[in-house]
């Protein structure tokens, strides 16, 4: 039922874009008449609380959906808006726990990847690379990782994949 709301609430913030006629119109006579279209974080923040609701209904392909949109909302905001925006790592951060939820480990990767690219050296994303990569069969990748977020006696040289792992 939550979600029923959060949803309608979603559609309706989707369709609420100024007007510049009602804008000039409000300038004129007064804000009163002029609904309110909220700004950009709070729709944003929408889709994040939806997404964030499926997955505590253990609803991992719309939660997958809502996280994505968060994302596809920025972009779309930054083309019409000219302000500068990056992807939001905590919808990225909950789209690979959603996807590695259903077993889709090869697009948790993926959004793991996009994460260390816009802010590397966060502890719990090269834990997950780490893993992943291993879990994957990516060798190179999880050299790299084991590199570059410090995991002691793995070389350049080493068959990363004949190791074990223990990540604390």
């Amino acid at each position: 039922k939550s979600n029923k709301i959060l949803l309608a609430a979603s559609d309706k913030a989707d369709l609420m874009y100024k007007s510049i006629s009602a804008e000039i119109a409000s300038y004129i006579t007064n804000e009163t008449g002029k609904e309110y279209v909220g700004e950009d974080y709070e729709r944003i923040l929408l889709n994040m609380t939806i997404g964030i609701n499926y997955l505590m209904l253990d609803d991992f392909e719309n939660a997958q959906v809502e996280f994505k949109r968060v994302n596809h909302k920025l972009e779309f905001i930054e083309e019409k808006s000219g302000k500068k925006y990056q992807l939001n790592l905590m919808a990225l951060y909950l789209s690979a726990i959603a996807h590695a939820a259903t077993g889709e480990n090869e697009y948790a990767y993926v959004e793991l990847k996009k994460i260390h690219k816009i802010q590397a050296g966060i502890p719990a994303v090269g834990q997950k690379l780490l893993t992943l990569s291993m879990e994957l069969g990516y060798e190179d990748d999880f050299i790299q990782w084991a590199q570059l977020y410090k995991v002691p006696g793995i070389k350049k040289t080493d068959s990363a994949l004949q190791k074990e792992l223990v990540v604390v």
